[in-house]
């Protein structure tokens, strides 16, 4: 009796490759993506960000220093004027907020170094995290492809097979012969081994 395979559909192993090509170009280009922000980040951070704020804590120090020899300058002035010194209110809170300002680039300085070892250290941990992904998308995915074109290579040749027509298989079976079958070859019957002579 003729086994027959259960192909439901060959166009689901055609529909499971294109979503996995999909599955594959987008993971791929998210990573991508990741990767270039990351770098995208860092550059700035090591360029942009850190100039910046190197230049504006030199430039806080300098307004600090001048706001500073100002308020000695008036206090000075004043004894000589005065012969008592003054309260100076506005070069003291001209030296408050040239203060704060240098207190806030500073501030902003250290972030940037800071955050530099930080990013790397975390850019080095994703990485770690998704080399198995990637591994997946440049080897993993290709193989399952082209294992998946050959399962639909094999079932349309399979399908492509015309059964044997029901009238040739009841006239084997009446003259005691047996159809070739579809699924394994056939093979000649092994030869009897001749029979000794008697000498």
């Amino acid at each position: 009796m003729y086994q027959q395979a259960n192909v439901q559909s060959l166009t689901a192993l055609k529909q499971l490759r294109t979503a996995l090509i999909q599955f594959s170009e987008a993971a791929a280009l998210i990573l991508e993506e990741a990767n270039s922000d990351v770098q995208r980040t860092r550059t700035w951070l090591q360029g942009d960000a850190l100039r910046y704020w190197k230049k504006q804590a030199f430039l806080c120090q300098e307004e600090y220093v001048r706001c500073k020899v100002a308020l000695s300058g008036r206090r000075a002035f004043e004894r000589s004027v005065q012969g008592v010194p003054t309260s100076c209110i506005d070069e003291r809170k001209a030296l408050q907020r040239a203060e704060a300002r240098l207190e806030f680039a500073r501030k902003k300085l250290t972030s940037v170094q800071r955050w530099l070892p930080l990013l790397d250290k975390t850019h080095a941990e994703y990485k770690a995290r998704t080399q198995g992904l990637n591994t997946a998308l440049s080897v993993d995915l290709p193989n399952a492809w082209a294992r998946l074109d050959k399962m639909s290579d094999s079932l349309e040749a399979y399908v492509a097979l015309t059964p044997p027509d029901s009238t040739d298989a009841n006239q084997a079976a009446k003259n005691g012969t047996s159809l070739p079958s579809v699924l394994r070859p056939t093979t000649d019957p092994p030869e009897k081994p001749d029979s000794e002579e008697p000498s």
